[in-house]
């Protein structure tokens, strides 16, 4: 799938196709304002569309999401615990792949957008159980992926959806001590994210992902840079410093979120 785009898959309880009038009347709902045509394809029970100058490819199919990156974005959906059992019952999907890859900053977020719009549509049009987007490894329920068209009308960025993460650290003990990554920032920001390991209130996993979150989020919304050293409070959460190393060899740069005690 190197040749591919952004991709995500919304898990059905029952196939069903997904039919070119149905799509249409819920792309009415998720993107209004878009520029959108639909072109079946009789016999791959598939639909080409554009929206947005974007083209993706919409088929449904039999069976269960591919594996293996299916089961660790169960495993990764911090904030919907329950992702694993619901969608566990899924007997189908509908697959939607971008056609063709993104490679400057700007216009891999003008995919994504026009990606969640266009799953959101799915979603409504073919009653789902929940959505997998592969990058970043990660799941959210239906009401999610429904809710973020409207945020996105609003300039902010459903971030929950588009990136990944990854913990480390040590969460064990009376007072664990985690750390997280983003995953798949670096092609819409052209660095990754990281709040190393910071201690945390037993069970509570989501503070440094909160943090981490918030400051995507911002550099999303804002396009603005931040200066190394300035502080960079996300509301409701504890201070941080930001420090953007540069990489080496041509990779991408990794931005330090440290806490700042006290």
């Amino acid at each position: 799938m190197s040749d591919l785009g952004l991709i995500c898959f919304v898990a059905l309880d029952d196939w069903q196709p997904v039919e070119a009038p149905a799509l249409r009347q819920a792309l009415s709902y998720s993107a209004p304002n878009s520029s959108i045509t639909l072109t079946p394809r009789d016999s791959e029970d598939a639909i080409l569309v554009s929206i947005d100058r974007q083209e993706f490819l919409v088929a449904s199919m039999q069976g269960q999401i591919p594996e293996p990156e299916y089961s660790q974005a169960m495993r990764n959906s911090l904030f919907w615990p329950d992702a694993g059992a619901e969608m566990a019952q899924h007997t189908a999907f509908v697959a939607i792949a971008a056609v063709a890859p993104e490679d400057a900053h700007g216009l891999v977020r003008a995919q994504a957008v026009a990606l969640t719009r266009l799953a959101a549509a799915v979603a409504e049009a073919a009653p789902s159980l929940g959505v997998y987007w592969r990058g970043a490894e990660g799941a959210v329920p239906p009401g999610r992926l429904l809710s973020a068209p409207s945020e996105i009308a609003a300039g902010k960025w459903p971030v929950d959806i588009w990136i990944g993460y990854v913990f480390y650290g040590q969460d064990t003990g009376q007072h664990p001590m985690i750390g997280v990554q983003t995953r798949g920032a670096e092609a819409y920001l052209g660095f990754e994210i990281e709040v190393p390991p910071i201690t945390v209130a037993s069970g509570d996993r989501k503070e440094p992902l909160r943090i981490l979150f918030g400051a995507v989020g911002y550099l999303m919304a804002q396009g603005a840079q931040i200066r190394n050293g300035q502080q960079v409070q996300v509301a409701g959460e504890r201070r941080t410093t930001w420090q953007l190393h540069t990489a080496t060899g041509g990779g991408p740069g990794l931005a330090q979120l440290t806490a700042v005690e006290g």
